[in-house]
């Protein structure tokens, strides 16, 4: 390992992923690094390495992984011939490989042999170097975090030149925000005649240097200059700042990589005008930054409980609500309009017979005259209205509710989570449902589970469904026999809680003892101020490769779902309040275990949160819920277009394909709810016409 690699690993080692940049930047350019407000290309470029989230940038940084991506978002042709993929040195047979081929470690940049003439390569010498690059963490080097978690590979390609003086041309479109504006192009690269030049989208030269030096020869403007910038657009859509790079070869198109960082972030444009001027081109207003949620401290359970306490006071009550106000957490007329910009939801003809009357229950997290903007019952209303669907407000708390319930045919219910209102919530709709048999939603079978993690996971289990590690007992010896024989850390969850709240890394078994004994005993406190957890453990394997969770969103045929990512101090993506809606696409893994799921559990809608390991490469389940909450209507953005997938079956293989539309979830949920309560009637209509028979 040489001097240079050993400093940097030094570093890495001791300081934060931040501080290092800075050590590094002042020393590259002799001023610190502003982060606070970033001015310049390089500044913006180091901003993002420490605080642009996107579950997707790992998959594009991997040599081989990005290959799904450019055949889906322009086409395998574009793609260049690859002789094999290797996890080990010795997997490669050098004996079959042409005379000249490329060998790149896909987990890292800049990691390259190129090949001209096998005869001369010395493989010993290669071995060693690709030894050294498979156990090698580019981000330890470099601290460029879409690396972190790569699996290391070789990947092996055709190798490509333009002629033997030049090599291969590399064509390097800078694109902000979905554009390309500028470009550069290499010529002879990895030789002593190495240049760049810098060019204009209309072939005109630029007076920039930036690394290398320019020449004054002034480059053959490519054959397919338009086809290279429309590839760049096509690839460059949703990132804030990406280098395409792309080869033409005998007229012929190829793409190269996608390039995040440039130079690491430590490499100037020349003059330096450019640097401002580029650096105002990466717009960063949008960009949301991680938040530390007081609420995952462990501080947070006595103020919630306090909270409750203070609740029966009047004064507190209009405190809540000002500080609601002022977050904007109430519906206005502005966000009214956006409620009703959305999509009809429109029953067919076919449905508008043996329609049901509808009682509908309100969110219990209103307060007074103020409607939250989350609250569910107001989507289900504007469906019902738009539907000419008979409906009224159903009071479910009150103590005549049995003979309310009574006027209705169907009761549309989103119960709040605390446990004293799901046991009240458990407890009516089982009634309604055995007694009155009035069809509820949630149903008796949906609530069982609902906000209920250990019941979750019996299902998951009885149904094969592939889910993360879990360890639940009710028996205390077990459990301390279990921690004897565990690997730290370990997740440990309480069985109802949201938003990550009750859930904790235990480190070491003697904290895993102290909370196992905890448990056994008095119990231990929750945030919730009526419920202790006790007489069960709920450990997980804590997977550190998964810097994301994935949740799938399934009701009926359709569809969607976004990304969360986690903050760097904080393993638990849920409410870090970093979602990611606008993707290239949704895993078909993943739309597949959700309906499977789903289907299994015979939900009407089901919301599916998944993790995946970067090394195993599989989605597992962590937890779902028939419920969450909803924000906008965008619930998925594929390529800056809002919509769903269409789940077809054909030849027991699911297919997705992906929609337009903009819906609120509770309307797709209303409309499947008719459709269901229409085909339970006609089925009981069938019978008894049988019967009469």
């Amino acid at each position: 390992m040489n001097l240079k690699r050993e400093i940097l690993l030094f570093l890495k080692q001791y300081f934060s992923d931040k501080n290092y940049l800075r050590i590094r930047y002042i020393k590259v350019f002799k001023r610190p690094l502003n982060l606070k407000k970033p001015k310049t290309f390089n500044e913006n470029i180091n901003w993002l390495k420490l605080n642009y989230k996107n579950a997707e940038l790992p998959k594009f940084a991997d040599k081989y992984n990005v290959r799904d991506y450019i055949k889906k978002q322009i086409g395998a042709e574009y793609l260049n011939e690859i002789y094999g993929v290797y996890d080990t040195v010795d997997e490669i047979n050098f004996k079959n490989l042409p005379n000249q081929f490329v060998l790149k470690a896909t987990h890292g940049s800049g990691w390259i042999i190129i090949c001209k003439d096998k005869a001369k390569l010395d493989f010993n010498e290669v071995k060693q170097e690709i030894n050294t690059w498979l156990n090698q963490n580019y981000y330890d080097l470099w601290g460029e975090k879409i690396y972190k978690h790569l699996k290391p590979r070789i990947i092996c390609e055709k190798y490509l030149e333009n002629s033997k003086d030049e090599g291969l041309v590399d064509y390097k479109f800078y694109c902000f925000n979905g554009e390309p504006n500028f470009l550069h192009v290499d010529i002879a690269r990895y030789t002593k005649r190495h240049y760049i030049n810098f060019y204009d989208l209309d072939w005109n030269k630029l007076p920039i240097r930036k690394g290398f030096p320019n020449s004054k020869q002034f480059n053959q403007k490519p054959e397919k200059l338009d086809e290279m910038i429309e590839i760049s657009r096509k690839l460059s859509t949703n990132l804030p700042f990406v280098r395409v790079d792309l080869y033409e070869v005998n007229g012929k198109v190829y793409f190269g990589e996608l390039t995040f960082y440039p130079q690491n972030g430590f490499s100037s444009f020349y003059p330096k005008k450019y640097e401002r001027e580029f650096g105002k081109l990466i717009d960063l207003k949008d960009i949301k930054l991680p938040s530390t949620h007081f609420y995952k401290s462990p501080s947070f359970s006595f103020i919630y409980r306090f909270r409750y306490y203070l609740s029966r006071f009047n004064f507190f009550e209009k405190i809540v609500i000002s500080i609601k106000k002022r977050r904007g957490d109430f519906q206005d007329q502005e966000f009214i309009n956006y409620l009703n910009s959305a999509d009809e939801v429109k029953l067919s003809d076919r449905n508008q017979l043996r329609i049901p009357k509808v009682g509908l229950v309100k969110d219990i997290d209103n307060y007074g005259n103020h409607i939250q903007k989350r609250s569910h019952w107001p989507k289900y209303e504007r469906f019902l209205i738009y539907n000419n669907i008979q409906h009224e407000f159903f009071d479910i708390h009150r103590s005549d509710w049995i003979e309310n319930a009574k006027k209705f045919n169907l009761i549309i219910f989103r119960p709040d989570n605390s446990p004293s209102k799901l046991h009240e919530a458990r407890s009516k709709i089982s009634f309604i449902e055995q007694y009155l048999a009035i069809k509820c939603f949630p149903s008796s079978n949906e609530i069982w589970a609902y906000e209920d993690k250990v019941r979750a996971n019996y299902l998951y289990k009885y149904f094969n469904i592939p889910h993360i590690k879990t360890f639940i007992t009710n028996n205390k010896d077990e459990a301390l026999n279990y921690i004897n024989n565990s690997t730290f850390p370990l997740v440990s969850k309480i069985t109802c809680g949201s938003v990550s709240r009750g859930v904790q890394l235990i480190k070491t078994k003697p904290q895993a003892n102290k909370l196992i004994k905890r448990i056994f005993a008095e119990g231990s406190k929750t945030y919730w101020a009526e419920y202790k957890q006790k007489n069960y453990i709920y450990f997980q394997e804590f997977i550190k490769d998964a810097t994301f969770d994935l949740r799938i969103i399934v009701v009926n045929n359709k569809v969607m779902g976004y990304y969360r990512l986690s903050s760097d101090h904080d393993f638990r993506a849920s409410g870090s309040g970093i979602w990611q809606l606008r993707v290239s696409e949704l895993p078909v893994e993943a739309m597949k275990i959700a309906v499977t799921l789903k289907e299994a559990l015979k939900s009407t809608v089901l919301a599916v949160d998944m993790i995946k390991s970067e090394h195993s490469g599989h989605f597992l389940v962590i937890e779902s819920s028939v419920f969450y909450d909803v924000d906008s209507y965008d619930e998925l953005i594929v390529n800056n277009v809002a919509g769903y997938y269409q789940l077809r079956v054909i030849n027991d293989e699911m297919e997705f394909e992906f929609k337009p539309g903009k819906f609120w979830i509770q309307e797709l949920i209303a409309k499947e709810l008719i459709m269901q309560y229409q085909d339970s009637n006609l089925s009981l209509i069938t019978i008894k016409s049988k019967r009469t028979e």
